[in-house]
């Protein structure tokens, strides 16, 4: 009978939602590490599904209780993006043999370790990440282990670091492209990597393979940095190619002194200069036909960046809004609820491009909400603004924000208010 399960790196991007699968699958006691208590952590220990160890790799005497009441640890926690050479290796390869000797000590009998296909590239002497995964891998292979190594492609979906990285690049003015862009990638969505781990989880023997895992299509990374931004922008992209025989040998220099300040790294360019393709058995969990086309994976990205986009731009406007009414800004709960009553209200789609542009002046600060106001209160009374201001009005009146700054503090006449709106007008 198997005891449990033992999720490393829980509160990242693959890690949550394999945290999620797993409690729906039910079946085994799920226990994770974590550094950090996500929300998501948060509500599923609250509800007892969970058992939550907060620290770190290295902290074996803090979680060896959770493995002993475990049969397989799912490690997925790692360094990546732009870190130190040398701080991958000590989360990726030494960190994962202080696991490898806890999971020994306490009994684990299965090790299902997320790697990355970067480590099969012709050339990673200059990408310490792909070196420090292979170097884990080594590790995991000679663990004494029944284990797995799965090495997904690039992985895709909202909040994927490769695609904050690549849908920038996707959206600049003048779309960059390292190489001549036609280096193949295979694309595997965040759900479907998600659904193959938990099948390869499930299975009784894991047989020592290295699985690769990646999407249904082949596609030239120069072909996926243009359907982001047709998919976001509505029209094709104008390109620029930079030669990486140019760009290589001045970053290999710069990276000698310049390490920290350096926008990407040679590594880092990798996924422009070699092949990063599913071989072998790879695709047998989740199956092709169940899978994710690269159209789909990146609609549903985009449109979760979109809203991202939409929830930051209202942000700004309940700020600009806010401290134009007061004269302070909002509290996070204030901005909450102003996000809440647009999406509750529809109050998200300008009635045309004069009423969207009157709503950026506005969302620019509280003398630029004081023109767009002032011209919607004679000209537009219909505008987003005026309806926006209405019920930021109403928020901080319901929460006690602004006692006493949304209201004269005694009545006055026509005359005497007149005279005051006309002070006030002359001093602005």
């Amino acid at each position: 009978m198997k005891k449990g399960i033992f999720i490393t790196g829980a509160s990242g991007f693959i890690g949550g939602r394999l945290l999620s699968a797993l409690v729906e699958a039910g079946g085994q006691r799920v226990r994770c590490l974590a550094r950090s208590e996500t929300p998501l952590i948060r509500e599923l220990a609250e509800k007892g599904e969970v058992e939550l160890i907060r620290g770190g790799l290295f902290d074996g005497a803090l979680y060896r209780p959770a493995l002993e009441k475990s049969d397989t640890v799912v490690h997925l926690a790692a360094a990546t993006g732009k870190v130190k050479p040398e701080e991958y290796f000590r989360v990726n390869t030494e960190a994962t043999e202080a696991l490898l000797r806890e999971c020994r000590d306490a009994g684990v009998r299965r090790f299902v370790f997320v790697s990355t296909v970067a480590v099969k590239f012709d050339d990673i002497r200059r990408y310490p990440y792909a070196r420090s995964k292979l170097a884990a891998e080594k590790s995991v292979a000679r663990s004494g282990l029944d284990y797995a190594i799965l090495r997904p492609a690039i992985v895709i979906g909202p909040g994927s670091g490769t695609w904050d990285s690549l849908s920038k690049l996707a959206l600049a003015p003048v779309c960059p492209v390292f190489g001549d862009g036609r280096t193949l990638i295979q694309p595997i969505y965040v759900d479907d990597l998600v659904r193959s781990i938990v099948s390869i989880v499930e299975e009784d023997d894991l047989g020592g393979e290295t699985i690769d895992l990646g999407g249904p299509e082949k596609v030239s990374i120069e072909e996926f940095i243009r359907r982001i931004h047709r998919a976001m922008r509505g029209k094709d992209p104008r390109v620029l190619h930079v030669p990486l025989g140019l760009l290589i040998p001045l970053l290999t220099v710069l990276e000698t002194f310049a390490y920290s300040y350096l926008p990407f790294t040679v590594g880092q360019l990798a996924s422009f200069r070699f092949e990063g393709t599913a071989d072998g058995p790879h695709l047998r969990a989740a199956g092709r036909g169940e899978m994710k086309g690269v159209d789909e994976m990146i609609e549903l990205s985009s449109a979760h960046a979109k809203e991202a986009e939409r929830e930051e731009a209202m942000k700004r406007e309940c700020a600009a809004l806010c401290r134009y009414l007061t004269g302070k800004g909002p509290t996070e709960y204030v901005t909450a609820k102003y996000i809440d009553g647009c999406r509750a209200l529809s109050l998200g789609e300008p009635a045309d491009g004069f009423d969207a542009a009157l709503l950026r002046a506005a969302s620019f600060g509280p003398v630029f909400t004081r023109l767009a106001d002032a011209y919607s209160s004679v000209l537009f009374r219909t505008s987003l603004v005026k309806k926006k201001l209405v019920l930021l009005l109403a928020i901080l009146e319901c929460t006690g924000y602004c006692e006493g700054l949304l209201r004269l503090r005694e009545p006055v006449g026509r005359a005497s208010l007149a005279g005051r709106m006309a002070a006030r007008a002359g001093a602005f």
